[in-house]
Formats: structure tokens, sequence, C-alpha cells
């Protein structure tokens, strides 16, 4: 009998593993969703109103940006609260794609000519492309982690 319980839980913690990864890789995919969609209300903002960048900044709202404490950071009212924010939240990307975003937060708002700015907020916008590969990898995870578990349940019988 503790050995069946055993096996269930050596299952059940494989399998949970994978999930567990497959759900860190669906945070970290609707995050970085979400700061292109920053980027394209940024555009937005800037092509049709000409609205500064604290009160774009200060408007958006995004559940997942949330959650790490990015919009929070953002919310301030300094012009490099981008930047503040992307240092200071608990957002996981990769360090190119930070690196990228960080580029683009240091440039944005630094000319007063509205076509200038266009042009940084449609150039990364085109540079920055959501990968698929995350969500096939995030069903492998999540797929391989129940098939595993079941296996070493099998193997332990």
């Amino acid at each position: 009998m503790t050995r069946y319980i055993g096996i269930i839980l050596i299952s059940g913690a494989i399998s949970m593993y994978g999930a567990y990864l497959s759900y860190r890789i669906k945070v970290s995919a609707k995050q970085r969703k979400a700061l292109f969609e920053l980027m394209l209300y940024i555009k937005t903002g800037i092509e049709n109103g000409s609205v500064k960048l604290t009160d774009i900044y200060a408007s958006f709202d995004n559940k997942y940006l949330e959650d790490c404490g990015f919009t929070e950071l953002l919310h301030s009212a300094s012009p490099d609260a981008l930047t503040h924010a992307l240092n200071e939240s608990n957002i996981k990307m990769p360090e190119e794609m930070k690196n990228l975003y960080l580029d683009f937060a240091s440039s944005i708002g630094k000319s007063s000519y509205k076509a200038s700015a266009l042009d940084v907020c449609a150039r990364y916008t085109e540079e920055n492309k959501i990968s698929e590969k995350e969500e096939k990898k995030e069903q492998l995870y999540s797929k391989l982690g129940l098939l595993c578990g079941l296996l070493a349940a099998l193997l332990l019988i």
C-alpha cells in the first residue's frame, strides 16, 4: 500500500512540474504580448492625438503587467517611467528582448517631432514579434510532464 502511494506521489510530482513549466512559459508570453500592446498603444497615442507619454503611460492597463508590478511603476509621473518599470518589475523575458524594450524606452519621447516618434515606434514594433514556438513549447511541457509521470508510475509498479 505504501508503495502505491509513493508511486502516485512521484508520478503526480513529475506531472505537476511539467504543468508548472508550461504555466511559466504561458505567463512570460502573455507579459511580452502585453508589452507589445503597450508599444502599439504608445504609437496610437502619438499618431492620433499627440498625447504626452506620461498621459499614455497613466492610461494603459493590463492584467498580466499589473500582476508583476509593471503598471504601478509605469503610472508614475516620470518621463522615464517605462525604463524604470522594465528594470524594477518582475517581468519574465529573455535578456535580448529586455534590451530591445530598454532601447525603445530610451529612444521614445526624446524628439519633439511627431514623425520621428512614429518612426521609432514603427521600427520597434516590426522587430518585436511574438513567436509561435512558445505556444508549442507550452503544450509540449504540459503533455511531456504528464507522460513522464505516467512512465514513472509504470516503471515503479
